[in-house]
């Protein structure tokens, strides 16, 4: 979308806001082509309104101006904003995962592995957050550790929606430590389940591209041997 593209299209929504002050959906419109053109203040002010004009979104809305201040580089008071939201729903458990990316992007590893292990002690059967924990480790270079997570959130959650993703950071981490067997069998079974996924095409191509640019790097080292 080009600049003027972007101002007439504006203008409609901003026309249609008028008429119908009441449509949540326009001013969803409205913030994706100002996050298109990083115009970040508008959206936090949109933002503001919404929160007190549709209080029952608020959770959300929070969600999305933290996320926003994120990209304005205030990460600090993105992840004051996730706090307040978990002191208000203390059993939102998405709140505290959701926390846990804010304490990496402040590079707070200690406390990212003990938010995560808290997580898994309040509910160990959940695969999500055995596979989420297993990419924290990998993040940290700890493999081995990242491997054994790994394996749970699979015998767990085998027919999950985010098995196929499961199947190839398994597969990166087994291809760090030095097993290219390990490696070669995860990360085809990480494009295969890819293949069969109902996820959308950028999702699809994305852990696509990952897998097959491991196995070419595996492809790639054997033959120098």
């Amino acid at each position: 979308m080009d600049l003027n593209q972007h101002d007439k299209a504006l203008e409609a929504i901003e026309s249609a806001i008028i008429l119908s002050p009441k449509t949540y959906d326009l001013y969803n419109s409205k913030n994706r082509i100002l996050l298109y053109f990083d115009r970040f203040d508008e959206i936090i002010t949109i933002l503001d309104k919404l929160i007190d004009e549709f209080p029952e979104g608020e959770k959300n809305l929070k969600i999305k101006k933290a996320y926003i201040l994120k990209e304005m580089k205030n990460i600090e008071a993105g992840l004051e904003i996730i706090n307040e939201l978990i002191e208000k729903y203390p059993e939102d458990n998405n709140l505290i995962l959701n926390k846990i990316y804010w304490l990496q992007f402040l590079d707070q590893q200690e406390d990212v592995l003990k938010t995560m292990q808290y997580l898994i002690e309040q509910d160990p059967e959940s695969g999500i957050y055995h596979d989420t924990f297993g990419e924290i480790l990998m993040n940290f270079e700890e493999y081995e550790k990242a491997i054994d997570e790994f394996k749970e959130a699979i015998e767990l959650g085998s027919s999950e929606w985010y098995i196929n993703q499961t199947f190839v950071k398994l597969g990166i981490c087994f291809k760090e430590i030095g097993k290219t067997d390990l490696a070669i069998e995860n990360l085809t079974k990480g494009k295969d389940f890819t293949n069969k996924c109902y996820c959308d095409l950028d999702t699809k191509r994305k852990w696509l591209s990952i897998a097959e640019l491991y196995l070419a790097e595996i492809v790639e080292m054997e033959a120098e041997f």
